[in-house]
């Protein structure tokens, strides 16, 4: 009997990687424009999430990021086994997705004050994860560099 792969789960290094080069999303935008690559910054900003799961890349996109970043396609990407072995923690999909719909009202112009209020706590919630998550990237390159 053939046994079934698990898939994969894969997330975004790019905030990461614009943080370390000081960049802004939009600096990143306007050098793809300059190399003829039009990218909507929806889905830049989308690809700064790190909790986000990637569920479709564009490989021309992701190619022309790592292009003008000068990084490699595997250290634009993560997999989820990575994360583990690391302990990084993430928003539930129920919650992310509730502060993407939030995030889209307020972009909007559309948010109501309880909404407001949920779209709060849910940015210090993932404000905690991202503080928390940095700690153990921390802990983790400290721990690789003594190897």
């Amino acid at each position: 009997m053939e046994e079934k792969a698990t898939p994969l789960r894969c997330y975004s290094r790019l905030r990461q990687i614009l943080s370390q080069r000081k960049m802004t999303v939009m600096e990143l935008r306007r050098a793809l424009a300059r190399k003829g690559v039009r990218v909507d910054p929806k889905t830049l900003y989308r690809l700064t999430d790190p909790t986000a799961e990637i569920e479709r890349l564009d490989t021309q996109i992701a190619g022309s990021i790592c292009t003008v970043l000068g990084v490699d396609l595997a250290r634009l990407l993560e997999f989820e086994s990575e994360r583990r072995k690391i302990g990084l923690r993430r928003l539930t999909g129920l919650r992310q997705r509730r502060l993407d719909a939030l995030l889209e009202r307020q972009a909007a112009g559309r948010l109501t004050g309880r909404e407001r209020a949920e779209l709060e706590g849910l940015v210090e919630e993932a404000e905690r994860l991202t503080l928390a998550n940095a700690r153990v990237l921390s802990r983790a390159r400290e721990t690789a560099g003594k190897s």
